[in-house]
C-alpha cells in the first residue's frame, strides 16, 4: 500500500468519525429553521466525494469486498440518491424549501451515515488480533461501550421532551442494551421520536450483540476474517467450528431481521384500530422489542392499555416473537435443520423407495434439554397462574381470557418484561413462581437473560441422578460432561451470591419499600426480565446505581465475566489425591 493510500485511509477514518459527530450535532440538537438545511448539503459532499474514494479508490479493498452483500445496495442506494439530489436542487431553486424535502434529506442523510461512514469506521477500528484480550472480556467491554454511546445519545436534547439526567440516562441505556425492560422514564411521554429510536437501537444492538454485526460488516469489507477474530466470534456465537462462524452470523442475523418483520406485520394487522397505535413505527418498535425479549413498549400504558391487553392476536404474536427469541439461535437452526432434513426424507420416501440415505432422526441432546424444559416451565407457569389468579387477578375474565392471562404471564416472565395487567394485585404466592421463571430466564445464545434453562435442567437432573445412585447424568445414552456440570453450579452460585448482595444493599438505601419489592426488583434485574411492582421510578440514585449493576451483570453473566478477568491457571501434570467431604 502506498503512502499516498494510507494517508488517504487515514483521512476517510478521520472524516467519517467526524461525519458521524456531525450527525448527532445535527440531529440531536435544535438548530435556527433556515440553517439546518444548508447543513444537510454536508452529507452529500461527503457521500460523493470521501465515500466514494475510500471505497473504490484502493484496488486491493476493491477486489476483496463480497460483492453478493455490498454490490447492488451500494449501486442502488447511489443511483437514487441522485435522483433525490437533483429533484430536491429543482424544487429549491423554483419553489424554496418544503416539508418533503426535510424528510427526504434527513432520511437520506441517516441513510450515508450508518452505510458509509458507519462501514468505513468500523474497517479501520475491527481488527481484534492487534489485542489479547479474552473473549469474554472483550463481550463484556462492547457491551459497556455501547451503554456509555447510548447514554450520551439519550442525554440530546431533542431526545427527550424535558431534558434527563445522566443517571437516568445510563439506567435506560443500560436497561435497553441488557434487554431488561426496566424504566426510570416513560418511554412514551417523556421520550421524543428520536430518543424513541435510538432505545431500539440500543434493543436491537444489546439483543443479538454489537460483535455480531462489527463481525459480519468486517467480514462483508475485508472478504474474510482473521483466525483470531473467528476464534473471538465463535465464543460469542457459540459456533460449532471455527471455519463455521461467519455462516452462524449470517443466520442469526437473517433469522432476526426476517423474524422481525413478520412479527411487525402481524402486530400492524392485529392492533386494534380504536386504540390509536395501529401504525408502522409501533409495530416495529413492539416487534423488535419483543423478539429481543426486551420489554419496552412505547405505548403510554404499554400493553396494560385496555384496548390491547384484551386483544387476543396482539398478544399471541408478542408471546411468539418472545419464545422465538428466548430459545437460542442454535436451537431454531437445529430444529429447522431437522425439520428440512425431514421433508427431504418424505419426498425420498415417495419419489425413490430404495438407496435412501441415513436419515438423522432426532435434534441433539442440547437442543431436546433446551425445548423440554421451556416447554414444562411453560406449562408450569400458565397452571399455577391460572390456579393463582382465577379468582384474584383474572376474577373479572372470562375463561378463555383467563388462560390466555396466564400463559402470557408465564411467556413474559422469562425475561419479556411485558405485562397486561397491574402486578402490584398478585398474590404473595403468585410473586414466588414469578421470581423462580424470572431467575431461570431464556436459554443459552438467546437474546434473554436469567440462569439459562440448560442450567436449570442439568441442577435437576444432577439432583435426580445423586437419589438414584448414579455417579453421571445419563440422557439417551448420553453422559454429560462434568465440565458442563461444574459451569452449571458455578452459575447457581454466583448468581444466588450476587442477588443476595443487590439485595442487602437495597435494604440499605430503600427503606421506604417493604422487602417483597426489593427482593422482586433485583429477581426482576438480574433476570433481565423489567417486571416490577412500582419500585424503579422512586429508586434513589444509589438505588438506580445497584439495579444498573445488577442488569449488566445479569446480562453478561458473572462467571463469563470472571472468567475474563481472572488468569486462566497453568493446568498440572499430576492428580492430587480426592478427599471426601460432609456435605449432608
Amino acid at each position: 500500500m502506498s503512502a499516498l493510500t494510507k494517508w488517504f485511509d487515514r483521512l476517510s477514518m478521520f472524516l467519517s468519525m467526524a461525519i458521524i459527530a456531525f450527525f448527532i450535532w445535527d440531529f440531536g440538537f435544535e438548530h435556527v429553521h433556515g440553517v439546518l438545511y444548508s447543513y444537510q448539503w454536508v452529507y452529500f459532499l461527503y457521500l460523493f466525494i470521501v465515500a466514494p474514494i475510500s471505497f473504490y479508490g484502493d484496488r486491493e479493498k476493491w477486489r476483496s469486498f463480497h460483492w453478493s452483500y455490498f454490490k447492488t445496495f451500494s449501486f442502488i442506494i447511489h443511483f437514487i440518491s441522485f435522483l433525490t439530489i437533483c429533484y430536491t436542487a429543482y424544487d429549491l431553486f423554483f419553489r424554496g424549501i418544503t416539508i418533503w424535502h426535510q424528510h427526504a434529506l434527513g432520511s437520506f442523510s441517516l441513510a450515508w451515515i450508518l452505510f458509509f461512514a458507519g462501514l468505513i469506521s468500523i474497517q479501520h477500528s475491527l481488527y481484534l488480533e492487534r489485542f489479547k484480550i479474552h473473549p469474554n472480556l472483550l463481550f463484556t467491554s462492547s457491551f459497556t461501550l455501547i451503554i456509555l454511546i447510548g447514554s450520551l445519545l439519550l442525554m440530546l436534547p431533542n431526545a427527550t421532551e424535558e431534558g434527563i439526567d445522566f443517571i437516568d440516562a445510563v439506567f435506560t441505556a443500560t436497561s435497553a442494551v441488557c434487554v431488561t425492560g426496566l424504566t426510570v422514564l416513560n418511554t412514551s411521554t417523556d421520550f421524543s421520536e428520536l430518543g424513541q429510536w435510538i432505545i431500539l437501537f440500543l434493543i436491537q444492538i444489546g439483543g443479538i450483540g454489537i460483535m455480531t454485526y462489527t463481525g459480519l460488516v468486517a467480514y462483508i469489507l475485508r472478504g474474510g476474517t482473521s483466525i483470531s477474530n473467528q476464534i473471538i466470534l465463535k465464543e460469542m456465537v457459540n459456533a460449532k467450528v471455527i471455519g463455521g462462524v461467519m455462516n452462524v452470523i449470517r443466520k442469526i442475523l437473517f433469522i432476526t431481521l426476517i423474524t422481525e418483520i413478520i412479527g411487525a406485520c402481524f402486530l400492524y394487522y392485529f392492533m386494534p384500530e380504536s386504540s390509536g397505535y395501529r401504525t408502522v413505527p409501533y409495530a416495529v418498535f413492539h416487534a423488535v422489542s419483543a423478539f429481543c425479549n426486551a420489554g419496552f413498549s412505547t405505548i403510554t400504558d404499554g400493553l396494560a392499555d385496555p384496548h390491547i391487553a384484551q386483544a387476543g392476536g396482539v398478544l399471541v404474536i408478542i408471546m411468539t416473537l418472545i419464545v422465538l427469541g428466548g430459545l437460542g439461535f442454535n436451537i431454531v437452526f437445529d430444529v429447522y435443520d431437522a425439520v428440512i432434513n425431514r421433508l427431504h426424507r418424505i419426498y425420498l420416501e415417495l419419489t425413490r423407495r430404495d438407496q435412501l440415505p441415513p436419515f438423522r432422526k432426532k435434534v441433539h441432546i442440547n437442543t431436546r434439554i433446551t425445548l423440554i424444559t421451556t416447554g414444562s416451565l411453560l406449562l408450569f407457569g400458565t397452571l399455577m397462574y391460572y390456579i393463582l389468579e382465577r379468582h384474584h387477578l383474572f376474577g373479572k375474565l372470562d375463561e378463555g381470557q383467563r388462560w390466555l392471562q396466564a400463559l402470557f404471564l408465564s411467556v413474559t416472565t422469562r425475561t419479556a418484561g411485558f405485562n397486561t395487567m397491574n402486578l402490584n394485585t398478585l398474590s404473595l404466592a403468585s410473586i414466588m413462581i414469578t421470581l423462580l421463571l424470572m431467575y431461570i430466564g431464556a436459554s443459552p445464545n438467546s437474546t434473554g437473560g436469567g440462569i439459562k434453562t440448560t442450567v436449570f435442567a442439568i441442577g435437576i437432573l444432577n439432583i435426580v441422578s445423586l437419589t438414584r445412585g448414579k455417579k453421571n447424568i445419563e440422557i439417551e445414552s448420553r453422559v454429560i460432561a462434568e465440565s458442563s456440570i461444574r459451569k452449571a453450579f458455578a452459575v447457581i452460585g454466583l448468581s444466588i451470591l450476587a442477588i443476595g448482595i443487590y439485595i442487602f444493599l437495597l435494604t440499605l438505601t430503600e427503606k421506604q419499600f417493604p422487602l417483597n419489592q426489593l427482593i422482586f426488583e433485583v429477581f426482576s434485574a438480574f433476570g433481565t426480565v423489567g417486571l416490577s411492582l412500582d419500585v424503579t421510578p422512586h429508586l434513589t440514585t444509589i438505588g438506580k446505581v445497584i439495579i444498573i449493576f445488577a442488569m449488566f451483570t445479569g446480562r453478561v453473566g458473572l462467571f463469563s465475566l470472571m472468567l475474563g478477568l481472572i488468569p486462566k491457571a497453568v493446568s498440572m501434570r499430576y492428580q492430587l489425591p480426592a478427599e471426601e467431604l460432609v456435605v449432608y
